[in-house]
């Protein structure tokens, strides 16, 4: 049968109508379950989201069992070897370093510590400046750690002539395209596994994500400043060993100003150019220095063909802070890398750890066994001031060396 016309259409609009009814019929029902829900919660907020957990309270058991033990550095330990530090284990090297502390800051003068900068330094009597050294030989206390830096390597005395912030920088750096995403990449490569175990680079304990550190963000924020300060540099693995460790004493800006005062004024920056330069001929001079103060031991090394390169590379490019020393060593070894402004003390701990040893190493005759125990000299000193105070004083280097 023909159908009228608009019959059809009319068959259409009275389908849609009733869909339309049954829609809003089931809309209608969940409101009201909805609200139903509501009136019956006491915090109509938490249906929203969940409620914040507030962290335990300072002190409380809570607290203690979840905020990790540290030793003297702030590396993470465990809690039978924190609580034998904290509870007298070491209490003579406690004092003795409390007492060299307070030695420190009488000796440093006033705000801006100029008594030790290296213009003052130059015109201290001979007493005088035997006795700094002396000091910084027994090393530098943690407590004036940072600041005993920023004096003895000229950091403070070179200030005033500074071009630009580290604002202004750090600006530069973070704008788009500024820097190789090269650069970056590998910036961001090695944030987190600079110091895993160290607690500035530890997420909070009560926080899930350890990539927002407070390490992360300022090791960040520094390593891409200065790629944006030096674009001939950029970056190089291994800055970030010792840009990390200036971020333990000092805040962002004093770390980052150290770190351009000890690649440039303290002569480093070659290290890091392409080819890596400096390196290359440290390691060519640290093997002329063993031939002519070590003959044996030089003679023994060519034989077995193992080249300095083998085990003193880390040792110079980030003096032994990635963990190819201890850090108790590689930290001592810095405090006279910033008091002597170059690379002596590297070469003169390495003749004093190889010395130690000469006798051990010459008994080897296994290529494999020989760089192991040569990896190895760092971590068989039993006494880190001795190894400062004489073995490595005792070791006369040829004028210009460093």
């Amino acid at each position: 049968p023909t159908v009228p016309a608009g019959t059809a259409d009319v068959a259409a609009a009275a389908e849609t109508s009733a869909q339309r009814e049954e829609q809003d019929a089931k809309e209608g029902a969940c409101e009201n379950r909805a609200a139903e829900t509501l009136s019956a919660s006491s915090d109509p907020q938490s249906l929203i989201a969940p409620p914040e957990v507030s962290p335990p309270e300072i002190g409380s058991a809570e607290w203690r069992a979840a905020v990790p033990d540290t030793d003297r550095f702030g590396f993470v330990t465990s809690k039978t070897a924190g609580a034998r530090e904290r509870d007298g284990g070491d209490r003579k090297a406690v004092l003795t370093e409390n007492r060299r502390a307070r030695k420190w800051a009488a000796m440093m003068g006033d705000e801006h510590f100029s008594d030790v900068w290296p213009r003052a330094q130059k015109q201290m009597s001979a007493p005088r400046r035997r006795k700094l050294l002396r000091r910084v030989s027994k090393g530098v206390p943690e407590a004036v750690r940072g600041v005993a830096w920023l004096a003895l390597s000229g950091t403070l005395e070179d200030a005033p002539r500074r071009t630009e912030t580290y604002d202004e920088i750090k600006s530069r750096a973070e704008v788009p395209g500024a820097l190789p995403s090269a650069v970056t990449d590998q910036i961001e490569l090695d944030l987190q596994r600079t110091y895993p175990t160290h607690v500035l680079w530890r997420s909070s304990a009560f926080a899930a994500d350890s990539s927002q550190s407070v390490g992360v963000g300022l090791l960040r924020s520094l390593l891409r400043a200065f790629a944006a300060l030096d674009p001939e540099v950029h970056y190089c693995q291994a800055m970030n060993y010792v840009a990390g460790v200036l971020l333990m004493y000092l805040t962002e800006q004093q770390a980052f100003w150290l770190f351009v005062q000890l690649l440039r004024a303290c002569g480093l920056r070659r290290l890091y150019l392409s080819g890596m330069p400096l390196l290359m001929s440290c390691l060519q001079e640290l093997t002329d220095l063993i031939n002519s103060q070590l003959p044996r031991l030089g003679a023994h090394l060519q034989k077995h063909y193992v080249d300095a390169s083998f085990f003193a590379t880390q040792w110079f490019l980030c003096f032994g802070l990635d963990q190819s020393m201890p850090f108790a060593t590689a930290i001592r070894l810095l405090d006279h890398v910033f008091y002597e402004r170059s690379l002596a003390p590297v070469f003169r701990i390495a003749i004093a750890l190889l010395a130690r040893r000469q006798d051990s190493l010459l008994a080897i005759d296994e290529m494999s066994e020989l760089l192991t125990t040569l990896k190895k000299l760092p971590f068989v000193v039993d006494d880190v001031d001795s190894l400062f105070m004489h073995d490595v004083a005792q070791v006369r280097l040829p004028p210009g060396t460093g």
